[in-house]
């Protein structure tokens, strides 16, 4: 009966190893855990934040340079309109349209022609028309 004792005291003693090797092991995950997720939670807002803030500046540096192209192009649009206006009410440019056109609603093919080229010349005078039309070639 002398050896259930020490026995015993071994079992326990080897229990208690291991639960402290365990519990040390516990600890440290636990610790590894809670670093790993008190360093995630602010990357991921930190990230989200400048996402944001880059999307944002993106499309404020998009939008003004539209917001310039659309005033660049009105102005030409606007001196194009006025040249087309001036050519229309240009009396000698009327005259070679109505010789012999009594009756008719239709140009001939030399005065549509005439007109293909006038436009033509005050379309593409103009630089910023030029670079975005491509003119067509029949």
């Amino acid at each position: 009966m002398g050896e259930t004792p020490k026995f015993i005291d071994r079992m326990k003693r080897g229990i208690e190893r291991r639960n402290l090797l365990s519990l040390r092991k516990q600890i440290f995950l636990a610790l590894v855990i809670i670093t790993m997720v008190s360093t995630m939670i602010p990357a991921f807002v930190l990230f989200e934040i400048s996402r944001s803030t880059v999307e944002k500046e993106y499309q404020t540096a998009n939008r003004d340079s539209l917001q310039v192209a659309r005033n660049i192009l009105e102005l030409s649009m606007n001196s194009i309109v006025d040249e087309e206006r001036n050519l229309l009410t240009n009396e000698a440019f009327l005259s070679e349209f109505t010789k012999g056109q009594e009756g008719t609603r239709y140009f001939s093919a030399a005065a549509s022609r005439q007109i293909t080229q006038q436009l033509d010349r005050i379309l593409f005078s103009n630089s910023e028309i030029r670079e975005g039309v491509s003119k067509d070639p029949g």
